[in-house]
């Protein structure tokens, strides 16, 4: 097979440089009388929306040990890291990646690439993540945002000694958190803002020996409440503390660190009033506060509780991008599920097997560049119905992007139009080592790669309204790497056809929520909602329904998007994927315009034909070696070594 040529783009990893503007600790004036009581002014506080859970699911809380993929060089860059019980522990690490996308790649779910589930900088302002240290450092979270040539941004923080519940405001406003250059502002570099493709945590970036870290969770979240303490009496400065197990006596000091049930929030003037946000607490818990002045302690404050239903949790489970049928299924009769070679038209630069359901190959020839052929069976594919391409596959080896052996782990889709046989290639798709179901939007321009296609013609209009040939490449190790194809599937969104259900739920119900729904054409919910489809729907608990039946809107493709209202707080909840409203197919692939391949053999065919070929040579062979005129003259052996010239017979003597 003639392999088109590829200018392959660069994957950037990030890496952090960051200075100090000077090491002075503030100091803490002395202590003097008896430390002030707390006066919480509520007697509950509600927890923002948390990014994790709105937009993956689930709150990064390690609690399953799927929050990070601690396949080494992936998230975590150097030193050790491992789950412990629920907990992140990081040991020698100086850098720990929380959300990453390459710039140059394609964002997929799979890898939990933030560009395919937005990180809305303006709508997620705030991070909190509870975290123990073994002792006390300098710290920095660095993010990047999704515009190209962006520089990195920093929000430097001090690192207590034990547990601490750290509470930063990204846009450099209101900052819990104290910084230990007096003569600097806390942030540095891009200011916190758009759509934010990469964080990641630089735990003592200013020395060479790091400290172990002990992370509970972290969350991005949406401002939305606070509550004001007030340090009522006494004189000079007081320690702010919090304790959820009402129980002073394991909540530590501040020179060994705060112990697990307790949180020291910092220093502040006695007969103030500090505002703390919500995001320093946790939902399900009810903290007391104190304050502690000169090792004496205040005696409890009356409780606060954070309830954990405190606002509704939305999820919008239909229309999902992992929805709507199959292309090979519905057309061609046959998944291409890998459970025999003729789903796959045909190979390049890999010796295959299949077993378990699986494609099985491992790299020969021009090792970093592996090419499947899907069997299309003859059929042009309707590329304006079916445009969302999921692939199962894991990898041995290594994970790395760079061009050497054991890295290149990023596959590429590569597509032929049926109309004029342009060829396109896609970004490159950043790929983990372990299976992983990777789903693309074929749609639009933005998936492929310029420097690869000089001639774009996007899938589903024009010229790429039918597609002739479908491929995947997976990988461009150079190194050669063994891998495992699962299944590919090519799927169409799910449709108003006439109706369609959008299953929905609140995942923390209580009585009293109401819906709203609405249509949208992207997924962003801070740049306006869409169309409004129905209001006031009242909300049971578990999964529900609303039957749609595309009203409101014109043809097209939308997210759908669900505000529940509970208690006068509201919470907003996205689906994964797009539901159709009145979308025509493409028909008939145009006459003249271009060759529909013909079915032809498929692999195993071709297999079973060149044995028979080879079997029938040999047997050719010994007939003729044995003198058997009647077989070894055969046409089919003649035709196979060619016309048999026998010796005369000699005759005896007598």
């Amino acid at each position: 097979m003639t392999r088109t040529r590829r200018v392959r783009r660069a994957l950037l990893t990030a890496a952090v440089a960051a200075t100090l503007l000077g090491a002075e600790l503030v100091a803490v004036p002395a202590a003097s009388a008896a430390p002030s009581n707390v006066v919480p002014g509520a007697g509950s506080v509600v927890v923002g929306t948390d990014y994790f859970t709105n937009q993956w699911g689930a709150p990064m809380d390690f609690s399953g040990g799927l929050d990070l993929d601690l396949t080494p060089r992936r998230m975590v860059q150097n030193g050790s890291a491992w789950f412990d019980s629920g907990r992140l522990v990081l040991a020698g690490v100086g850098q720990a990646f929380l959300l990453r996308g390459d710039p140059g790649g394609l964002p997929t779910s799979a890898i939990r690439d933030p560009r395919s589930r937005p990180l809305d900088a303006n709508r997620f302002s705030r991070m909190s993540f509870r975290m123990h240290s073994d002792r006390a450092a300098v710290g920095a979270i660095g993010y990047r945002r999704d515009c190209g040539g962006c520089t990195d941004g920093y929000a430097y923080f001090d690192i207590q000694r034990g547990w601490h519940t750290y509470d930063i405001d990204l846009k450099a406003q209101h900052d819990h958190e104290t910084f230990q250059s007096v003569a600097h502002s806390g942030h540095g570099g891009s200011a916190w803002e758009g759509d934010i493709s990469l964080v990641y945590l630089s735990p003592a970036f200013n020395e060479v020996a790091k400290p172990t870290l002990m992370l509970d969770d972290v969350s991005f979240y949406e401002p939305s409440s606070s509550l004001a303490v007030t340090l009522s009496g006494g004189s000079g400065n007081v320690e702010l503390w919090y304790d959820t197990d009402n129980n002073q006596a394991n909540d530590g000091d501040a020179a060994n660190g705060a112990g697990e049930t307790a949180n020291r929030v910092g220093t502040f003037a006695a007969g103030s009033t500090v505002n703390l946000e919500a995001g320093v607490f946790r939902a399900g818990d009810t903290v007391r506060f104190y304050t502690v002045q000169g090792g004496s302690k205040s005696s409890l404050s009356s409780p606060v509780t954070v309830p954990a239903a405190g606002r509704p949790d939305p999820v919008v489970l239909s229309p999902s991008e992992s929805g709507g049928t199959d292309w090979a299924t519905e057309v061609r009769g046959d998944p291409w599920d890998m459970n025999q070679a003729s789903d796959v038209w045909e190979t390049a630069n890999v010796a295959v097997s299949w077993s378990d359901s699986q494609l099985h190959a491992f790299g020969v020839g021009q090792r970093n560049d592996p090419v499947v052929v899907l069997n299309q069976s003859g059929r042009a594919i309707d590329a304006t119905r079916y445009r969302k391409m999921a692939i199962t596959i894991s990898f041995d080896g290594p994970w790395g992007l760079e061009d050497a052996p054991g890295g290149g782990l990023v596959g590429r889709i590569v597509w032929t139009t049926h109309s004029g046989s342009v060829q396109q290639v896609s970004l490159p798709m950043v790929e983990n080592v372990h299976r992983s179901t990777y789903i693309v939007d074929l749609m639009g321009t933005s998936m492929i790669d310029p420097a690869g296609t000089p001639d774009i013609r996007p899938w589903g209009s024009g010229v790429g309204t039918h597609i002739a040939r479908l491929r995947f490449d997976p990988h461009e190790d150079p190194g050669g790497r063994s891998w495992h194809l699962d299944d590919v599937k090519l799927l169409r969104n799910e449709s108003v056809d006439p109706t369609f259900d959008i299953h929905f739920a609140d995942r923390q119900w209580a009585p009293g929520t109401k819906a709203d729904f609405y249509a949208d054409t992207d997924r962003s919910s801070s740049n306006g909602l869409g169309t409004l489809i129905a209001a006031g729907i009242s909300v049971g608990q578990g999964t529900q329904t609303y039957r749609w039946d595309g009203h409101g809107v014109g043809p097209g493709s939308y997210f759908i998007h669900t505000v529940m209202v509970r208690g006068g707080i509201a919470s907003v909840g996205t689906s994964t994927g797009r539901v159709d409203v009145g979308i025509a197919d493409g028909g008939n692939p145009s006459i003249g315009t271009g060759a529909q391949p013909a079915a032809g053999p498929t692999q195993a065919q071709l297999i079973a034909f060149f044995t028979f070929i080879l079997r029938t040579k040999f047997f050719c062979a010994v007939a003729r070696f044995r003198g058997m005129r009647v077989v070894g003259s055969a046409p089919i052996c003649n035709q196979l070594l060619g016309p048999w010239h026998r010796a005369p017979r000699r005759r005896r003597r007598r």
